[in-house]
Protein backbone atom coordinates (compact mmCIF):
# COMPACT_ATOMS: atom_id res chain seq x y z
CA UNK A 1 0.00 0.00 0.00
CA UNK A 2 1.09 3.57 -0.95
CA UNK A 3 1.35 6.15 2.16
CA UNK A 4 2.17 9.68 1.85
CA UNK A 5 5.54 10.85 0.97
CA UNK A 6 5.85 7.55 -1.35
CA UNK A 7 7.43 8.40 -4.66
CA UNK A 8 5.64 6.96 -7.92
CA UNK A 9 6.29 6.95 -11.89
CA UNK A 10 4.99 5.96 -14.48
CA UNK A 11 5.93 4.64 -17.78
CA UNK A 12 4.95 4.75 -21.41
CA UNK A 13 6.16 4.32 -25.13
CA UNK A 14 7.09 7.81 -27.17
CA UNK A 15 7.79 5.73 -30.30
CA UNK A 16 11.36 5.07 -30.19
CA UNK A 17 12.03 5.70 -26.91
CA UNK A 18 10.22 5.65 -23.10
CA UNK A 19 8.50 8.55 -21.27
CA UNK A 20 8.60 8.65 -17.55
CA UNK A 21 6.30 10.76 -15.08
CA UNK A 22 7.10 10.78 -11.39
CA UNK A 23 4.90 12.15 -8.70
CA UNK A 24 4.57 12.00 -4.86
CA UNK A 25 1.93 10.36 -2.90
CA UNK A 26 0.39 14.23 -1.26
CA UNK A 27 -3.25 12.07 0.63
CA UNK A 28 -4.42 8.79 0.96
CA UNK A 29 -8.12 8.87 1.86
CA UNK A 30 -9.59 4.85 2.34
CA UNK A 31 -8.43 2.98 -0.87
CA UNK A 32 -7.20 6.18 -3.01
CA UNK A 33 -3.87 8.01 -3.59
CA UNK A 34 -3.58 11.66 -4.68
CA UNK A 35 -0.22 12.26 -6.40
CA UNK A 36 1.14 15.79 -6.43
CA UNK A 37 0.45 15.92 -10.26
CA UNK A 38 -3.57 15.82 -9.60
CA UNK A 39 -3.54 11.98 -10.40
CA UNK A 40 -5.13 9.54 -8.48
CA UNK A 41 -4.37 5.72 -7.83
CA UNK A 42 -6.62 2.82 -6.63
CA UNK A 43 -4.52 2.23 -3.30
CA UNK A 44 -4.82 -2.07 -4.15
CA UNK A 45 -1.04 -2.99 -5.30
CA UNK A 46 -1.24 -5.41 -8.46
CA UNK A 47 1.62 -7.64 -9.47
CA UNK A 48 3.29 -6.20 -12.53
CA UNK A 49 1.91 -7.83 -15.65
CA UNK A 50 5.54 -9.46 -16.87
CA UNK A 51 7.21 -8.97 -13.69
CA UNK A 52 4.94 -10.27 -10.62
CA UNK A 53 7.31 -9.32 -7.95
CA UNK A 54 6.72 -5.70 -8.49
CA UNK A 55 3.59 -4.22 -7.82
CA UNK A 56 1.65 -1.35 -9.87
CA UNK A 57 -1.15 0.67 -8.94
CA UNK A 58 -3.79 1.47 -11.05
CA UNK A 59 -4.82 5.10 -12.35
CA UNK A 60 -8.55 5.77 -10.86
CA UNK A 61 -10.87 5.99 -13.71
CA UNK A 62 -8.48 3.52 -16.32
CA UNK A 63 -7.38 0.28 -16.91
CA UNK A 64 -4.42 1.27 -18.68
CA UNK A 65 -2.33 3.59 -16.92
CA UNK A 66 -0.30 1.93 -13.92
CA UNK A 67 1.87 3.64 -11.99
CA UNK A 68 4.55 2.03 -9.66
CA UNK A 69 6.76 2.93 -6.74
CA UNK A 70 9.75 4.64 -7.91
CA UNK A 71 12.73 2.32 -7.82
CA UNK A 72 16.79 2.79 -8.02
CA UNK A 73 16.61 0.36 -11.28
CA UNK A 74 13.44 2.47 -12.56
CA UNK A 75 15.80 5.82 -11.56
CA UNK A 76 18.33 3.97 -13.81
CA UNK A 77 16.10 3.17 -17.12
CA UNK A 78 15.12 6.91 -16.46
CA UNK A 79 18.24 8.40 -17.17
CA UNK A 80 19.73 5.92 -20.08
CA UNK A 81 16.07 6.75 -21.49
CA UNK A 82 17.33 11.01 -21.51
CA UNK A 83 20.63 9.75 -22.78
CA UNK A 84 18.95 7.57 -25.94
CA UNK A 85 16.01 10.68 -26.92
CA UNK A 86 18.98 12.95 -27.25
CA UNK A 87 21.07 10.50 -29.62
CA UNK A 88 18.04 10.33 -31.74
CA UNK A 89 16.93 14.07 -31.42
CA UNK A 90 20.46 14.63 -32.97
CA UNK A 91 20.87 11.81 -35.26
CA UNK A 92 17.15 13.14 -36.36
CA UNK A 93 18.35 16.52 -36.99
CA UNK A 94 21.98 15.88 -38.44
CA UNK A 95 22.35 15.58 -42.10
CA UNK A 96 25.45 13.57 -42.75
CA UNK A 97 28.32 14.07 -45.52
CA UNK A 98 29.30 11.02 -47.31
CA UNK A 99 32.97 11.45 -45.44
CA UNK A 100 30.84 10.75 -42.08
CA UNK A 101 28.43 8.22 -43.05
CA UNK A 102 31.68 6.56 -43.57
CA UNK A 103 33.35 7.22 -40.32
CA UNK A 104 30.39 6.16 -38.69
CA UNK A 105 30.37 2.74 -40.41
CA UNK A 106 33.71 1.82 -40.55
CA UNK A 107 33.51 2.79 -36.07
CA UNK A 108 30.76 0.59 -35.81
CA UNK A 109 31.81 -2.20 -37.60
CA UNK A 110 34.53 -2.54 -35.94
CA UNK A 111 35.63 -6.35 -35.01
CA UNK A 112 34.97 -4.66 -31.21
CA UNK A 113 32.46 -2.46 -31.79
CA UNK A 114 29.70 -5.03 -31.38
CA UNK A 115 27.59 -3.21 -33.83
CA UNK A 116 26.80 -3.70 -36.96
CA UNK A 117 25.53 -0.35 -39.55
CA UNK A 118 23.61 -1.21 -42.60
CA UNK A 119 21.72 1.84 -44.93
CA UNK A 120 18.75 1.81 -46.39
CA UNK A 121 18.21 2.79 -50.34
CA UNK A 122 17.83 6.70 -48.56
CA UNK A 123 20.64 6.56 -46.84
CA UNK A 124 19.34 6.28 -43.56
CA UNK A 125 21.51 4.49 -41.05
CA UNK A 126 20.09 1.73 -38.61
CA UNK A 127 22.64 -0.04 -36.24
CA UNK A 128 22.55 -3.30 -35.31
CA UNK A 129 24.02 -5.48 -32.04
CA UNK A 130 25.74 -8.18 -33.69
CA UNK A 131 25.35 -11.99 -32.54
CA UNK A 132 21.84 -10.95 -30.60
CA UNK A 133 24.19 -8.91 -27.91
Amino acid sequence: MLKVGDRVCYEKCLGECMGYDFAVVKNVVKNVVLLSNGIELINEPLPKLFDPKHFEFMERGTTFHHWQRETPELLEKYKKSLCEKKALDWFNGKKFTKEEKIAIYEMFNREDSGYSIQFDENGAMYANLKNNQ
